[in-house]
């Protein structure tokens, strides 16, 4: 039975031997290091990383998935991930972005790949 619908838009997902999140999907498209693929049960549409990070990022717009922007998921994961953002400020010279829950860098310097977004 699919889990789609009960899954967060962002759904961490394994890479070892039991059974994986996408049992059941097709793969409707590539690029780089990434997948789009349907669910055959629900219709649902997800990006599925390939070879980096582990993710699963839902889709609800599949025919403009090559424009699709996964970085705000991304950085809001890692956010949710670390349990949120602290008072103060990155340690970061003239940064002035609150850091991640128990570390001393925002986002943006923590994790350099999704540093174009702004506050």
């Amino acid at each position: 039975m699919c889990e789609c619908k009960s899954l967060p838009d962002v759904t961490e997902i394994a890479w070892d031997d039991s059974p994986t999140f996408d049992d059941g999907f097709t793969m409707v498209g590539n690029r780089q290091d990434v997948e789009l693929r349907r669910c055959e049960e629900c219709g649902e549409y997800w990006q599925i990383d390939v070879g980096r990070g582990g993710l699963a990022i839902r889709v609800n717009e599949p025919e403009s998935w090559s424009e699709f922007d996964d970085r705000p998921a991304r950085m809001q994961n890692m956010i949710d991930f670390h349990g949120g953002l602290t008072e103060g400020t990155c340690a970061w010279a003239g940064c002035d972005r609150q850091p991640l829950r128990g570390m001393a860098l925002c986002p943006h310097h923590a994790y350099p790949m999704l540093s174009w977004l702004s506050d």
